[in-house]
């Protein structure tokens, strides 16, 4: 009969090959295939040396193969005692390849494991590894908005009288500013006021008091609508020293309604009666106005 060529059985995983009974085989001995045959339900190998004869055999069908009940050689029951190691082994090797199949995801079975040296640290930045800059975080971009929203803040504020002159942007302001107890008007120009005096001071029966008629007006090239002004009294000698003064606002000097706002071009009529001592030989009139912090600025 010809001899059929066997692969040979492959390696066990996870351990090392179990030495045969009768001892290794070295480069000196010669194996050589002296039967094979195949009958459909086993296949069987000798193999042949100087120190002994090994069987191997292998099922190829679900029945247990007959198993001789005469007395065996002693290397024989020694090598069917080896092979059933073997077997033994190679079930649990197989038992936990699949435990280990169905209680891991596939792609970490099938990653292969890298050593110290070529892991990539958790603190790998790619960008800087390919010379790129550096990308800011979220934190730096939420703190440069900010910072942008405190500098415009600061310039609306800074600004806030030119601001508020413009129309679309005074009612947005003054709510604003009424959230926090304050008011903002525009940068009134006491330059924009004309005040001319209508005749000469006139005394009243009583002769400590002195009447003055006025015109209040805005010159018609003011930029924007301007409050009706506090009106300061001036009255002095012949030589012209300060006798006295006195500060009139819009309710006590306006014949009529008072406005909220002059247009440019729009003209009052004023009266004002003030205290009036001896000697007075002069009188003038100034526009003023309050500021934020509650004094009264007049126009020289």
């Amino acid at each position: 009969m010809p001899a059929l060529e066997e692969d040979p059985l492959p390696p066990l995983p996870g351990g090392e090959e179990e030495p045969l009974p009768f001892g290794s085989i070295g480069d000196e001995d010669e194996v050589e295939v002296v039967q094979t045959h195949a009958t459909g339900r086993f296949r069987s190998i000798v193999l042949e040396g100087e120190r002994g004869t090994a069987r191997i055999e292998e099922e190829d069908g679900e029945e247990e193969p007959e198993r001789p009940t005469g007395p065996q050689p002693a290397g024989e029951v020694g090598h069917e005692v080896s092979l059933e190691r073997v077997d033994a082994r190679r079930e649990e090797v197989a038992r936990d390849i699949l435990r280990q199949a169905t209680s891991q995801p596939i792609d970490v079975l099938l990653e292969e494991p890298r050593d110290a040296e070529t892991a990539v640290p958790e603190d790998f930045d790619a960008d800087e590894a390919v010379g790129n800059a550096r990308r800011a975080s979220g934190l730096w971009y939420a703190l440069a908005v900010l910072l942008a929203l405190v500098l415009l803040g600061q310039w609306v504020h800074h600004n806030r009288h030119t601001l508020v002159a413009v129309p679309w942007l005074a009612e947005p302001l003054r709510s604003v500013y009424g959230l926090l107890g304050r008011t903002v008007e525009p940068s009134w120009d006491l330059g924009r006021y004309e005040v001319r005096l209508l005749g000469d001071p006139e005394g009243s029966e009583d002769l400590h008091r002195l009447t003055v008629q006025a015109a209040i007006a805005v010159a018609p090239d003011a930029g924007w609508p301007q409050p009706p002004p506090v009106l300061r009294v001036l009255l002095s000698d012949r030589w012209g020293n300060e006798l006295a003064r006195a500060d009139l606002p819009p309710r006590e000097w306006a014949l009529g309604g008072v406005p909220a706002r002059l247009a440019p071009g729009q003209r009052v009529d004023a009266r004002l009666e003030v205290a009036a001592p001896e000697r007075v030989s002069g009188v003038s009139v100034l526009p003023c106005l309050p500021d934020d912090a509650g004094g009264l600025h007049c126009r020289e």
